[in-house]
C-alpha cells in the first residue's frame, strides 16, 4: 500500500471521496481524539497529543492531495517523500484500540 493510502486511512476513508467527506472526517476525528478531552488524563492527553499530530498530517497531506489537478503527482509524491512509517501506522492502530478498550471499561465503571 502506498503512503497516500495510509493517510487516507487514518481518517478512515478510500480514496476518491470528496473535500466535503474528507473534511467531515477530520472534524469527527478531532472531535474524539482532542487532548482537552483529557484533562484529568495525563497519559492520555499525551496519546491523544500524539494522535492528533498525525491526524493533521493525513488531513493536510490528503485535502492537498485533492486540490492538486494532477492526482497522479500526489500518488508519486506520497511514495517518495512521506515521514509517516509503517511502524507508526500499527502504533497508531494499537493506541485506538487500547483507548476504546480503556473507555469501555471507565464508562462500565460508573454503571
Amino acid at each position: 500500500m502506498n503512503n497516500i493510502g495510509q493517510y487516507y486511512e487514518i481518517l478512515g476513508l478510500k480514496p476518491g471521496v470528496s473535500l466535503a467527506e474528507i473534511k467531515q472526517a477530520y472534524r469527527g476525528l478531532v472531535m474524539v481524539w482532542h487532548p482537552d478531552r483529557f484533562p484529568h488524563h495525563p497519559q492520555l492527553q499525551q496519546e491523544a497529543q500524539e494522535k492528533i499530530k498525525i491526524i493533521n498530517e493525513a488531513y493536510a497531506i490528503v485535502k492537498s492531495c485533492q486540490t492538486l489537478t494532477d492526482p497522479q503527482h500526489c500518488l508519486e509524491q506520497g511514495n517518495a517523500g512521506s515521514s509517516l512509517e509503517r511502524e507508526i501506522y500499527y502504533k497508531i492502530i494499537i493506541f485506538s484500540w487500547t483507548l476504546s478498550w480503556f473507555i469501555l471499561v471507565v464508562l462500565n465503571s460508573y454503571q
